[in-house]
């Protein structure tokens, strides 16, 4: 295994763990994906906790925003994981209008993108419900969410609220914390689906749609001040569905030339350039990013995808306590056996709850 890690760099932040061994401190940053980015992101957790490492800030964007937060909590793992496997993140979001329309406007998401439509076909009041109530009203220490408005870039962190201008600049909107929920609602607005969120004078939405990309390094440094080398960016990437030629027919009809009516095709991702670390976890194929009634094998495959791209990732670099290495790879080596077990329905949903947590977490100990 790779020891080509974050000590090796002169400005990697550390401190001492109790073996007198030197525990690496990372900035960690959650790109968009909708579902995807939710549930892969849970199961990027899932390495991240049991790696040990110090994470100095947990930045997330778009559906990021979700699983930073639940890091950001100290929320225990095994509510963690079962809090996205029950709930239904569609339930957040009410339909304003029929079904014709909503799909109307999800064919028509990269055109509402650019002329930043602020009416959509979902509330998002339920969203913000849900997070304020799960936060009780507290914004995690180390936490940022970052969503977008018109000129500029929004970062919500404990400090308040600062906008950033495209041009140059920033402003402190407010010196005090704002919800969670309301940050998570702003950050997920994606144009013309679900309402963009007033706030200060500004119509907020979708993180992922600024110039920093779909999964946004740069406030790390220019928020925070801490060298790019010390942060690992976690991104689903393009959604699979880009890749079909079907969509790829409907884009160039739709769109055309995309510089005017839609914008680029793909969004900008992160490169593991001035020493980030990314994790890319291969395409999680069969829904859109933007279905969220999934069923719980579906999601579980979406979690285990995110923790073997992580414990991989962070393998080759050097960054899992070896006191946490066993553990880990015994827990790597049985999802991939899982993955490519014939296990479907109940029986795969039980083998994977039990490689994390010994026995199902819903429907009680299987009967011998």
């Amino acid at each position: 295994m790779s020891k080509n890690n974050l000590s090796q760099t002169s400005t990697q932040l550390a401190n001492d763990g109790p073996d007198g061994t030197q525990k690496k401190t990372i900035n960690l940053v959650f790109g968009s994906g909708g579902s995807k980015a939710i549930l892969a992101g849970v199961g990027a957790i899932l390495a991240i906790k049991q790696a040990d490492l110090n994470i100095a800030t947990i930045g997330g964007v778009s559906g990021g925003s979700i699983p930073a937060y639940l890091l950001a909590s100290d929320m225990a793992i095994r509510p963690m994981v079962n809090q996205v496997l029950t709930v239904d993140f569609m339930s957040m979001v009410k339909p304003k209008t029929g079904l014709f329309r909503r799909l109307l406007a999800l064919l028509y998401k990269n055109q509402h993108e650019k002329k930043r439509t602020r009416e959509g076909v979902y509330t998002w009041y339920d969203m913000k419900a849900h997070f304020d109530m799960l936060s009780n009203d507290q914004w995690p220490v180390n936490l940022y969410i970052l969503a977008c408005c018109d000129h500029g870039q929004i970062v919500f962190d404990k400090a308040g609220v600062t906008k950033y201008r495209d041009l140059g600049g920033k402003e402190i909107l407010d010196d005090e914390e704002e919800s969670v929920g309301l940050a998570i609602s702003a950050s997920c607005a994606v144009p013309g689906l679900i309402d963009l969120v007033p706030y200060n004078g500004e119509w907020l939405f979708d993180g992922a749609l600024g110039n920093d990309g779909v999964c946004p390094t740069s406030p790390v440094t220019r928020h925070y001040g801490h060298p790019q080398s010390t942060v690992v960016a976690f991104d689903v990437g393009e959604d699979a569905i880009k890749s079909a030629r079907w969509f790829r027919l409907w884009w160039q009809l739709s769109c055309g030339s995309g510089d005017d009516t839609c914008g680029p095709f793909a969004g900008t991702h992160p490169d593991e350039n001035q020493g980030r670390i990314v994790i890319n976890p291969p395409p999680i194929r069969g829904y859109h990013a933007l279905k969220f009634n999934l069923n719980r094998n579906q999601k579980w495959i979406a979690i285990i995808t995110g923790f073997l791209a992580t414990v991989d990732r962070l393998g080759k670099a050097g960054l899992i306590d070896v006191r946490q290495q066993i553990k880990l790879y015994e827990q790597y080596e049985a999802c991939g056996k899982l993955l490519k077990s014939r296990l479907t329905g109940l029986k795969f949903t039980r083998a994977a709850e039990h490689i994390f947590f010994g026995e199902p977490l819903m429907f009680g100990k299987k009967k011998k």
